[in-house]
């Protein structure tokens, strides 16, 4: 029997629904030669059902026995890959047709070390759509730079998606998920692997995928309260530029303590950023901006301010 060349993982738990739109557009990649490995985290009859309706010799579904989280289930749906390259997507987004074959031939072009090839995305939420990210990385760019530090009003000017990532496996059973993380799961994995000096990351300038966005849906992103992502930050901080250390504080861990309305974060994190970290003039804008206005409008002029310079797909 043939083996795979691209292996392409999916987690999941009770979104049956969801899984189904997913799954459907890795089945229907212009690129045939992969295998789609579902894995359903945790006992749950409803998606095991629903999965065995995908009737293609090349899905696979993988049952665990009890709840792992995101990052548990991946590296399982990693040591059952057959493939030499590895892609994920979450079950509430998806991708374009093309998405593995042009991800493959960037992959081709790299000549040495360990590839990670990203690329640009669609975001759909209720009001609206745009693309990200809004930028690439330059070049000798840190990767926690180009994540976390933001030289403009909205978030998404550096952003690398789970769901659009292809890499090798040999990279991801060397450097697995970090298994019960609740939040910053794709940035974890990134700051660390990048540290490796034969990894080379690249992008394909276009979008290939969806990231869906619904507002009354929680994500893995939203999961835990800012000292989680606070706690979070301070354990990565050797990994990071004293610049993207600030900048995560005030314009992510500042962020999600405002929505919290917990205004006992407000003088630690500022302390936090100054003391340990160079924050930019424009981030100490944005901390105090997230915090004074509501997150509501800030999310409308968002999208309208975005969608206003998206790429067409």
């Amino acid at each position: 029997m043939t083996l795979p060349i691209i292996s392409v993982v999916i987690p999941t738990f009770r979104r049956p629904q969801l899984l189904l739109r997913a799954a459907k557009s890795v089945l229907n990649q212009t690129f045939i030669n992969i295998e789609l490995i579902i894995v359903i985290d945790g006992q749950d009859p409803i998606t095991s059902r629903t999965v065995a309706t995908l009737r293609d010799h090349r899905l696979r579904c993988v049952e665990l026995s009890k709840n792992q989280g995101a990052p548990g289930a991946r590296n399982r749906g990693v040591m059952e890959a057959r493939g030499h390259w590895i892609a994920f997507l979450d079950d509430d987004d998806e991708w374009y047709s093309t998405k593995l074959e042009a991800q493959l031939e960037t992959a081709k072009q790299v000549a040495q070390g360990y590839p990670i090839i990203a690329c640009r995305l669609k975001v759909e939420t209720p009001g609206g759509s745009y693309i990200l990210p809004r930028r690439l990385p330059q070049d000798s760019e840190p990767v926690g730079d180009y994540l976390f530090v933001r030289r403009s009003l909205f978030r998404g000017e550096g952003s690398i998606a789970t769901s659009m990532l292809l890499t090798t496996k040999i990279l991801l059973l060397k450097y697995p998920f970090q298994a019960g993380l609740k939040r910053h799961q794709e940035a974890d994995w990134l700051l660390r692997v990048s540290n490796y000096e034969q990894v080379n990351l690249q992008f394909v300038d276009a979008p290939l995928g969806i990231l869906h966005i619904d507002e009354g849906r929680p994500r893995v992103s939203e999961a835990g309260g800012w000292k989680y992502s606070f706690e979070w930050v301070q354990a990565c901080q050797k990994l990071l530029t004293p610049k993207a250390y600030s900048a995560f504080l005030l314009t992510a861990v500042g962020s999600f303590a405002a929505q919290e309305n917990d205004w006992s974060a407000f003088s630690l994190i500022l302390k936090e950023a100054t003391k340990s970290g160079q924050p930019l003039p424009i981030q100490y804008g944005l901390f105090l901006g997230m915090w004074l206005i509501p997150k509501r409008l800030r999310q409308a002029l968002r999208v309208k301010w975005l969608g206003r310079r998206r790429l067409k797909p």
